[in-house]
């Protein structure tokens, strides 16, 4: 079937994508996924960054302690 205008494909059915933009939107799609797990993955050590952060500052000794690690005095 030979199609004169895009418009005549819509209605046909048929695509109106070049293969190179159906490659392209592969390789996109490819690169989406991959972006999505690493932001899973970068969520997993967020929560675990926020929990240490909430449990220093539930007690006023814990953070004085933080505090002195980040001056060079005591060790963890």
């Amino acid at each position: 079937m030979e199609v004169e205008h895009i418009g005549d494909a819509a209605e046909c059915g048929a695509s109106a994508t070049e293969p190179s933009q159906q490659k392209q939107q592969t390789t996109n799609d490819t690169e989406n996924s991959g972006v999505k797990e690493g932001l899973t993955e970068l969520k997993a050590h967020l929560a675990r960054i926020r929990a240490a952060v909430k449990y220093v500052r539930g007690s006023p000794q814990r953070e004085q302690r933080f505090k002195k690690c980040g001056d060079g005095g005591v060790g963890m």
